[in-house]
């Protein structure tokens, strides 16, 4: 195995040193993974429930059977893998299968964004370029 020279843990206010990869000792790895970081700070606890109820996990693992392809990049052609599941009209509990769209991470991260980016705007000719 290699070594790797002992750094210095970039977390805020620790000081403890650590050999291998990684910017952060292994007491705040943990705390500096986005999903983590996410799920503990950015969304409240009614939806964070629901996200990880085993029924939203079975309503998800449906849709993304039903329709494994992004929904944006299928229709301008490209064949890219749905990883995520959209509300269309943001309502976490609107599970009716017309409000839910499958779309790849790149997709669902433009469309969260707050860009407000419509269909329209997205199969115009430079923004899919940027997504690839």
């Amino acid at each position: 195995m290699p070594y790797h020279a002992k750094r210095i843990c970039e977390h805020p206010g620790c000081n403890k040193t650590y050999s291998g990869k990684g910017a952060y000792c292994e007491d705040h790895k943990s705390l500096h993974n986005k999903d983590i970081r996410y799920n503990m700070y950015s969304r409240d606890m009614d939806k964070r429930a629901f996200y990880t109820s085993a029924k939203w996990l079975k309503i998800r693992a449906l849709q993304l059977a039903k329709h494994p392809l992004c929904a944006r990049h299928e229709r301008i052609g490209k064949v890219v893998k749905a990883t995520m599941v959209h509300h269309e009209d943001g309502n976490c509990y609107n599970n009716a299968e017309d409000n839910l769209k499958s779309l790849c991470n790149s997709c669902h991260s433009t469309v969260h964004k707050g860009d407000n980016i419509d269909d329209d705007q997205f199969y115009s000719s430079t923004l899919i370029d940027k997504i690839d």
